[in-house]
């Protein structure tokens, strides 16, 4: 008796048919939602260029739309270099899900999402010092990020401890999110930030020195921590922050600096996804 293909298997083959029927594309590309494809073509164009069908959301098996990271990986048995997906990784990378890590067709942003990527302090300083250079002097996004990241290092580790050793219901996300403030005030960026800075010193934060190596070995360091909170929170903080700066001048703080680009290389979460691309 032949076996009944599974929704996710009939689409599975589909995808990877669309550049052996259609030779203009390389390869059928599942994506979380439209959102992500400037970021992922970007990489793509940089390391495998040609064109891409990009799918952004498919059927799930009730028949029904679905999207986001949970349907890409519905396909991770079913990838090739004609049909891959690529996610936000989430927690998943510091949380080494072997679920993605093994599969060289699940392509992942090493940062906690694409929104991340865009806020790269180094980038992001320097878009802002050449698209707003009247408004520079008082605000530095570099230095409020390194601020920003250093004291909110030790909350962050002690989150994924907590959860690495089975309290996931005691430290869900949105608790660690909560401490992340989402919108400013001008008080807020006088001594460029050091009140937001300051709301996440409050709280002291034991962490283990075992815990601290554990990460640090996957890449986190208190330089680059924000790269891994949750990007939407994260992203959020910023464009406030911009806005408020930005208020009543010509420059579109989010259109003009915040996704003017992004870095493509130069950090470890960026050329991790460049090694990725090059070996399917």
């Amino acid at each position: 008796m032949v076996k009944k293909l599974s929704n996710i298997e009939v689409q599975a083959e589909y995808f990877s048919n669309i550049p052996i029927v259609d030779k203009t594309y390389r390869a059928s590309v599942h994506l979380e939602n439209e959102a992500d494809e400037k970021f992922w073509d970007t990489m793509l164009q940089e390391c495998r260029p040609g064109k891409y069908f990009y799918v952004y959301h498919s059927k799930g098996e009730e028949g029904n739309d679905a999207f986001g990271c949970t349907q890409c990986l519905k396909y991770k048995d079913f990838l090739s270099d004609r049909f891959f997906v690529c996610i936000d990784s989430d927690l998943r990378y510091v949380s080494q899900e072997h679920t993605i890590t093994g599969n060289p067709y699940i392509l992942q942003t090493y940062a906690y999402s694409w929104e991340n990527h865009f806020c790269y302090a180094e980038r992001l300083e320097r878009t802002w010092r050449n698209k707003a250079p009247d408004k520079v002097q008082p605000f530095s996004f570099a230095e409020f990020i390194k601020s920003f990241s250093s004291v909110v290092y030790s909350h962050f580790i002690q989150f994924l401890t907590m959860r690495r050793r089975g309290f996931k219901k005691d430290f869900p996300q949105k608790r660690f999110d909560k401490l992340i403030p989402q919108q400013c005030c001008k008080e807020d960026l006088s001594d460029n930030g050091q009140r937001i800075v300051n709301t996440l010193k409050n709280d002291s934060v034991y962490v283990n020195v075992c815990d601290e190596s554990f990460y640090q070995r996957l890449g986190v360091e208190k330089e680059n921590v924000y790269l891994h909170i949750k990007g939407h929170v994260l992203y959020t903080l910023i464009r406030s922050i911009g806005r408020f700066l930005c208020y009543g001048s010509a420059v579109d703080f989010e259109k003009d600096v915040l996704l003017d680009s992004f870095q493509t290389s130069g950090y470890w979460q960026v050329d991790k996804i460049r090694e990725d691309i090059s070996r399917i």
